[in-house]
């Protein structure tokens, strides 16, 4: 009689530890989503830092001649040179921030990220939000995780109240 709590039990472990390993599987593909995600920002930022370098330069150009004209003042010219020195500080923390995000990506797939490509628009899988958390309650492997274990404990508790009638 004491053993078939003990077996149920037993099983309920087995499966909270499966749910386990499925969160484990589902943190690390969110993990990797994020990455990928940081990935494509940090291209993004990366492009527009080289712009706005590039824009920057050409207004120091155009401020040099101007001053060498007599057109500007030093004031002006020493402007524009911040602006680009700043804007070619940034490019430089975007390239930073690029090479970063790709070796984050790379040790979470275990390769080196190369070219990506941008991912379709997501889709909501539910019309409404009471299917949607209905969808969640039944779906998300740390909830069926902690009610296999809700599960194990009742069983334990069973076992120990067969244990202690005569």
């Amino acid at each position: 009689l004491q053993l078939l709590p003990l077996w149920r039990a037993a099983q309920q472990e087995i499966e909270a530890s499966k749910e386990a390993r499925a969160v484990a599987v589902q943190e690390t593909a969110f993990a990797v989503a994020q990455a990928y995600h940081d990935v494509l920002r940090a291209d993004a930022q990366g492009e527009v830092a080289e712009e706005t370098v590039r824009l920057a330069g050409a207004e120091e150009r155009r401020a040099r001649v101007r001053y060498e004209v007599g057109e500007l003042v030093k004031t002006d010219l020493l402007r524009a040179e911040v602006a680009l020195a700043q804007a070619q500080q940034l490019a430089t923390a975007a390239t930073n921030g690029k090479r970063l995000a790709r070796e984050v990506l790379g040790r979470l797939i275990g390769r080196e990220a190369t070219e990506l490509a941008m991912p379709p628009p997501p889709s909501l899988p539910v019309a409404d939000a009471a299917t949607g958390v209905e969808m969640a309650l039944t779906r998300r492997p740390d909830l069926r995780r902690q009610e296999r274990l809700l599960a194990a404990a009742n069983e334990e508790r069973r076992r120990r109240q067969f244990a202690l009638l005569p």
